[in-house]
């Protein structure tokens, strides 16, 4: 599976299948409501392209690439066999020339790149003057640059969650907020990600306090936090925390607070351990918070059939399912504003940047599991859509681990 090289036929996808059986805001405004991509146009490949994807093979983010990978194949094999592509894979690893390789594609008969990983690689092609076929780069070069013609970046960056958080206190009709994060770069970005949004929101943020990751006590930070009286005002609490942190954090919240304050994170926040999180909102991929709908697709299906399936790249391998079927729609999502794709990471559009945005589910974590809901309008009011089944997708929350999964 992992040979420089390695061509994956439509008639061969299916078998693999079965053998097998990042970093990276958002407009002024709230979203639109979505308007679906469809017609003959946007019903994806026809069975006669070829789509090169560019993984590294080996180092730091092999890992992450082979969830990628193995998204693409499950994608593909759940095609109509005559409507599958062409898959090639290529080397990117340490040391390549992404415009190299891409040109490379290009001379062996490639219609659409799916790739590279590294945000190095994405820089490098934003610098070049325009690509011959569209590229979809899995993350996100930095700066605020118009990219070349035909380059697409689809990132799953932590401070995109934050962001949606934002946007989903904002719909809730919430509009003063208090923040409350790790003194770290981690805990500095996610923050970062919230203030920038609300700020676009016209949202107020009464007071920012950091609390020390390591931090034996955490009472101190959430007094200095609540203590004052303009605290009061506050109707929204955005944490930033993983799981084990936020599970000290929200009962000394709930304490001083009650329910007054309708506490948001980001997917960090939640694990299997529920019970000491109820009444939590976070922000996640809908591929996990409702892990058996998408029939083949599903994350419950694939983590049954992959026999090396790791929880850790879990968000990667429906990010792979996502950029499979995102690269012949995104010529007809950069001329539609405001067409949406609904993919496994979120439902999908295209800023004018090309940028991929994801606009994520909104669920609330209580005793027996987390429940999606539509909407929060007041504690214990939202209106809920679907409960997650018994058997939880695995707990990501160590900002280690979850750094490690996106390159």
């Amino acid at each position: 599976m992992r040979s420089k090289g390695r061509i994956v036929s439509r008639a061969s996808a299916l078998p693999l299948l079965a053998a097998l059986v990042l970093t990276l805001t958002g407009c002024a405004g709230l979203p639109e409501g979505p308007r679906p991509i469809g017609g003959a146009e946007t019903d994806g490949y026809r069975g006669s392209e070829t789509v090169v994807v560019l993984l590294p093979e080996s180092g730091r983010f092999a890992g992450a690439a082979q969830a990628v990978r193995d998204g693409i194949l499950a994608a593909q094999g759940a095609d109509e066999q005559g409507r599958r592509p062409r898959l090639v894979f290529r080397d990117s690893g340490d040391g390549s020339d992404p415009a190299a390789l891409v040109r490379a594609a290009v001379a062996e008969g490639a219609t659409h790149v799916i790739g590279p990983l590294q945000k190095e690689g994405v820089e490098r092609l934003a610098g070049e003057p325009g690509l011959p076929v569209p590229v979809l780069a899995l993350n996100r070069a930095g700066g605020g640059a118009l990219p070349p013609a035909n380059l697409y970046q689809f990132a799953l960056a932590p401070e995109d969650e934050a962001a949606a958080a934002a946007d989903k206190a904002w719909e809730a009709g919430r509009r003063s907020a208090l923040m409350l994060y790790p003194a770290s770069a981690w805990g500095e970005r996610i923050a970062g990600g919230f203030r920038a949004r609300w700020g676009a929101l016209s949202g107020g943020v009464i007071s920012g306090v950091v609390y020390e990751p390591d931090s034996i006590d955490l009472s101190r930070a959430v007094n200095t936090l609540l203590g004052p009286a303009e605290a009061s005002a506050a109707d929204v609490l955005f944490l930033v925390a993983t799981a084990e942190r936020a599970r000290e954090i929200l009962p000394l919240v709930r304490e001083r607070a009650g329910d007054r304050l309708a506490v948001f994170t980001t997917s960090h926040a939640h694990d299997t351990a529920t019970s000491a999180l109820a009444g939590l909102y976070y922000v996640d991929i809908p591929w996990l918070i409702s892990p058996a709908a998408g029939g083949a697709l599903s994350y419950s299906s694939l983590r049954a059939r992959l026999p090396d399936f790791q929880d850790q790249y879990a968000r990667l391998y429906a990010m792979g399912i996502d950029a499979y079927r995102l690269a012949p729609r995104l010529a007809d999502l950069a001329r539609r504003p405001g067409a949406t794709f609904d993919g496994k990471t979120g439902v999908l559009s295209l800023d004018a940047q090309r940028q991929v945005k994801r606009r994520l589910t909104l669920a609330r974590i209580e005793a027996d599991g987390p429940v999606a809901v539509a909407a929060v309008s007041a504690p214990g009011s939202e209106r809920r859509v679907a409960r997650r089944p018994t058997a939880s997708p695995p707990r990501l929350a160590a900002s280690g681990t979850y750094a490690a999964a996106r390159p």
